[in-house]
């Protein structure tokens, strides 16, 4: 009887472990007047592999001036590992942000690389935010 209650034990614990692994999430948000405009292969989005195909990420979008943020689903782990951010920038061409004072725009990957670096938060840096303040 105890042999179970020590391996009942065992397993919870084990299983409490694993599904703690989160999910990385990528947030694009702006406030009023502002906007973030991310041109990017369409690989960042629909996480395939390989695409030549581009997209645009508008935030607010054209079609829904109201939406201010959008949300993005990536594999389990957190973006501490900067190999991830580098795989995830190497799929962004640019991104522009306008807020009410100035105009960020990053073209290479190595500012597009460092901005992101900068930007992850929340527990096991899971979080990586995109915002126009």
């Amino acid at each position: 009887m105890e042999k179970n209650v020590k391996l009942l034990i065992f397993l919870i614990i084990t299983m409490a472990f694993t599904s703690c692994d989160p999910m990385r999430i990528l947030v694009i948000k702006s406030k009023q007047n502002t906007s973030v405009t991310i041109y990017a292969n369409q690989a960042m989005t629909n996480q395939t592999t390989v695409s030549n195909q581009k997209t645009i990420i508008r935030i607010p979008s054209l079609e829904s001036p109201s939406k201010t943020d959008t949300t993005f689903y990536f594999a389990l782990g957190g973006w501490g590992n900067s190999d991830l951010i580098k795989n995830l920038s190497k799929k962004i061409d640019s991104i522009i942000i306008i807020d009410n004072h100035e105009k960020i725009l990053l073209k290479n990957q190595s500012e597009i690389n460092a901005y992101l670096m900068k930007r992850r938060g929340g527990y096991a840096k899971r979080k990586l935010i995109i915002e126009a303040k």
